[in-house]
């Protein structure tokens, strides 16, 4: 489903790129890479962009499939940081911040 938009008179894939655009955000192509599930002859896993509809915020960016990414002067303010599954256990001691895996849970 593509609506258009009133402001750049494009058609964005969600109401909350329609949005963004009207607040004035630029709206791109989301670079997250995700995996299709599908792999290849050699039996590696095809990975592609995600490519929908992604805004700046006032905290970093925003893609209409809900991926996301805070910069890392933010997250040091906001007292977290992303951090692997291996890095989560004494990230919080080490460092006094918050960890946050990748998925958003911390």
């Amino acid at each position: 489903m593509f609506i258009k938009c009133g402001n750049c008179h494009r058609r964005h894939s969600s109401i909350a790129a329609v949005r963004a655009c009207s607040q004035g955000s630029e709206i791109s192509s989301c670079s997250w890479l995700v995996d299709t599930g599908h792999c290849t002859e050699d039996g590696e896993a095809v990975i592609v962009e995600c490519g929908a509809d992604s805004w700046t915020t006032d905290r970093g960016w925003r893609c209409a499939t809900g991926h996301s990414h805070v910069p890392a002067d933010i997250r040091y303010q906001e007292g977290w940081d992303y951090v692997t599954a291996d890095e989560a256990a004494g990230f919080a001691n080490e460092t006094g911040r918050l960890p946050v895996l990748m998925n958003g849970h911390p």
